[in-house]
């Protein structure tokens, strides 16, 4: 992995976010299992889920409705603070307010964890490394977690450790490496979709997941509420295990076969709950951990490739949680009624239809992005044939403006013959510079309309090539015709020096540079 400071700064700010998200949520169930009753910790995830499910789409409402940017890091700030209340008195009240007051806290994670996922999906742009950064950060964030749920006790280490890491997260969200709290940001693509079809495929996959994986999760987390099994043991290990080598698998090719490692890595779905006996237990949550990592990793990643190329980037980027955090809430409630009425047997058949729903899903986005290839072959063709013939048509006027040319140096010298026997020599010389003149100005004229002819089609069909949004090829075109600094030209555009080096840099990854020259060098050996 290209190791960079920005690559660092957003791994640091992914793992604090997921720490503290973690440690909340079961700390949210244990203290529900303590002050109310075993029997209510189910209800208690559940309503912890809708809030965290609610403070993504705050976040959305808060970016449609707030566009100055100092007034949505004091959100931020609010959150941030809200949160770490919610916590304490969560920690050290026994109340009837101590669950709702988590539930609170949940929901300001949900609110500060939309901010963090539309920053990582802008920050990580087009970046090959992508699921590694989210693997290494979320691998750090479990084993954090298992660390202070064994070796630290007391309420009063866990709320420091919570409250650190919620600095960390404000502190690294308040100077922001990309634009995205900009007052007037800008969309990455022209005319963006609202709902575009990527989402939707990759929500649907997330649904079918949690579907089978609440049935899983929603045992365990009744287990552990009764004391028969601990979720902080070491089978949690296995989870940080999961996101690793998720994130290591699912670049390969920029991310082109995350579906199919996931649906395949799923497939352990059948595996865990035939193994959810008391002699076993750990062996149940060692596999059902592993394979949820390549879940969580989907639900992650697909969406940050997707979100920055939507008109509403901040909603899509957590899109993966949000229909996460609903449908687990709408299912574990089944889930119960299942398990009670028709034990391991009912999970592993829900497992079943969800896993059998996700490799349909895998084969349809497979045979989607065959035909997308064949399309885009059929296209690089087309334009290949367009370029070959308007090579061999510029050949072609090539022979044709020789012969011409020498036609008329052969008019021309017989004309010069004619004049020296009709007049002086003198007067001849004269009439022949003239003459000589003039055909330089209508070569000039001709070579400067061929030019400006020529340079629009090849400028057009390079950015067909590497698809270059209209503002990207302005930007280009700028380049190839003028010099100077990043600052001169963004003002030829009427655009700031920040907006114009965004646009240089999203031209350099689709064309696969990286400085200008090497821009210029590479457009003009097409």
């Amino acid at each position: 992995m290209n190791i960079t400071y920005k690559n660092c700064r957003l791994a640091c700010l992914f793992a604090f976010y997921t720490f503290a998200f973690l440690l909340t949520e079961i700390t949210v169930n244990m203290r529900a299992a303590v002050l109310w009753s075993e029997s209510s910790v189910l209800g208690v995830y559940a309503g912890g889920l809708v809030c965290t499910g609610s403070g993504y789409i705050v976040y959305t409402f808060v970016q449609r409705n707030i566009t100055n940017e100092k007034y949505r890091k004091f959100a931020l700030l609010m959150a941030s603070i809200v949160a770490t209340m919610g916590i304490g008195v969560l920690l050290f009240t026994s109340g009837t307010i101590a669950i709702p007051a988590g539930w609170l806290a949940l929901f300001c994670m949900g609110f500060l964890a939309a901010a963090i996922y539309y920053y990582m999906s802008c920050a990580l742009l087009n970046n090959n490394y992508t699921g590694r950064i989210i693997g290494i950060s979320m691998f750090l964030a479990v084993v954090l977690q298992y660390a202070v749920m064994n070796f630290f006790k007391g309420e009063i280490l866990i709320l420091m450790v919570l409250s650190l890491s919620v600095a960390g997260i404000c502190s690294l969200i308040w100077n922001p490496l990309g634009d995205w709290c900009f007052e007037d940001a800008l969309p990455y693509e022209q005319n963006p979709p609202t709902v575009p079809q990527a989402g939707i495929v990759a929500a649907i996959m997330v649904a079918l997941m949690t579907f089978g994986f609440a049935f899983s999760d929603e045992c365990v987390t009744f287990l552990d509420s009764k004391g028969e099994l601990n979720v902080a043991a070491w089978p949690r290990l296995f989870y940080g295990a999961g996101l690793l080598i998720a994130g290591y698998l699912v670049d390969i090719g920029k991310r082109r076969y995350i579906y199919m490692i996931t649906g395949i890595a799923f497939s352990l779905a059948l595996l865990s709950p035939a193994l959810l006996v008391p002699k076993f237990y750990n062996a149940s949550m060692s596999v059902m951990y592993l394979y949820s990592g390549f879940y969580v990793m989907f639900l992650t990643t697909a969406f940050f490739d997707v979100a920055p190329k939507t008109a509403e980037p901040w909603l899509w980027a957590g899109m993966g949680r949000i229909v996460r955090s609903f449908t687990t809430a709408a299912v574990i409630f089944p889930a119960d009624l299942v398990m009670s009425r028709f034990g391991i047997w009912g999970v592993i058949f829900a497992n079943a239809l969800a896993t059998i729903g996700i490799l349909l899903l895998v084969a349809y986005v497979n045979e989607q992005r065959r035909q997308a290839e064949t399309k885009k072959l059929v296209k690089e063709n087309e334009i290949r044939i367009a370029r070959m013939d308007a090579v061999a048509k510029e050949e072609l006027e090539l022979a044709v403006s020789v012969v011409r040319q020498e036609a008329l140096k052969a008019e021309e010298r017989a004309q010069q013959r004619f004049d020296m026997a009709q007049s002086t020599a003198r007067k001849a010389l004269m009439e022949l510079e003239e003459a000589r003149n003039a055909l330089d100005n209508s070569r000039a004229q001709v070579q400067a309309l061929q030019e400006s002819q020529d340079k629009a089609p090849k400028l057009q069909n390079f950015a067909e090539l590497h698809e270059l949004t209209p503002r990207e090829k302005e930007v280009l075109e700028l380049i190839l015709s003028k010099e100077g600094t990043g600052k001169e030209l963004a003002k030829e555009l009427l655009i700031s020096e920040r907006v114009f080096q965004r646009y240089l840099t999203s031209i350099y990854d689709k064309t696969g540079t990286n400085s200008r020259v090497g821009l210029i060098l590479y457009y003009y050996g097409q």
